[in-house]
C-alpha cells in the first residue's frame, strides 16, 4: 500500500503559523513599552476626580498672581476699615484709627501672601484638614506680628487682649480668604469641564479609528 503524503505541519496542528500582523498587540503594551497616550486617557473616575482637585487646588494658588494679591490686600484693607469703625469716637480718632489698622493689615496681608506663595509646594502636598490649618495659622501669626508693629512704638495699647483679638481677625481672614479662591475655583470648573471634555473626545477619536483598523 502506497503511504499518502505527509502533510504540511500547519495542517497537521504541530505548529500553527500566520502572518505576522502590521499592527502591534496593545493589549500586551505594558510598562515602558505602552504609550502613555493609551494610559492618560483611561475612564477612571477616580483619575478625573484628581485631576479636578489638582486643577481647583492650582486655580486656588493662583494668589501668588499679583492681580489677585492685590484684590485680597484691598478686601482686607476695606474689611478692617469697617470692623474699626464702631469703635471710632469722631472723625479724627476714625481717621486715626483707619490708618494704624490699615498699616497693621498691610503688612500682615503681605506676610500672608509671601508666606503661602513661599509654602505651595508643601501645601499643595498636604491633606486638605492640614492645609487650611496651616493657613489659619499663618494668618494668625502674620496678624499678631502686623499687631506688634503697630503696638511696640505705643500706636496701639499693648495687651494681651489685642493680641488675641489680632490672632483670632487674622485667623479668620486668611479662612475666609481661602474659602473665597475655592469658591472663585468652583465658578471656573464648568470651562475647565468643557475643555477637559474636548480633549478627552479628541483622545478616544484616534482609538475608534484604530480599532476599526
Amino acid at each position: 500500500m502506497a503511504k499518502a503524503p505527509d502533510r504540511p505541519a500547519a495542517d497537521a496542528g504541530d505548529t500553527v503559523s500566520r502572518a505576522a500582523s502590521l499592527w502591534p498587540d496593545t493589549a500586551r503594551m505594558r510598562g515602558a513599552h505602552a504609550s502613555s497616550h493609551f494610559e492618560a486617557s483611561r475612564f477612571d473616575p477616580l483619575y478625573e476626580q484628581k485631576a479636578r482637585e489638582k486643577w481647583r487646588l492650582a486655580t486656588q494658588f493662583d494668589l501668588c498672581r499679583p492681580a489677585l494679591a492685590l484684590r485680597v490686600l484691598l478686601g482686607v484693607q476695606l474689611a478692617v476699615a469697617l470692623a474699626g469703625l464702631p469703635l471710632a469716637q469722631g472723625w479724627i480718632d476714625a481717621a486715626t484709627r483707619a490708618a494704624v489698622l490699615a498699616f497693621a493689615a498691610l503688612a500682615a496681608s503681605l506676610m500672608w501672601v509671601a508666606a503661602v506663595c513661599g509654602l505651595r509646594t508643601p501645601l499643595a502636598r498636604a491633606t486638605p484638614a492640614w492645609r487650611e490649618g496651616a493657613l489659619a495659622l499663618g494668618g494668625a501669626l502674620a496678624a499678631l506680628l502686623g499687631w506688634l508693629l503697630v503696638a511696640w512704638p505705643g500706636l496701639v495699647p499693648l495687651r494681651g487682649a489685642g493680641a488675641l483679638g489680632a490672632a483670632l481677625a487674622g485667623a479668620s481672614m486668611a479662612a475666609v480668604t481661602w474659602r473665597w479662591l475655592a469658591l472663585r475655583a468652583a465658578a471656573a470648573q464648568p470651562v475647565e469641564a468643557s475643555a477637559r471634555l474636548a480633549e478627552l473626545q479628541s483622545r478616544i477619536r484616534p482609538h475608534f479609528l484604530f480599532n476599526a483598523l
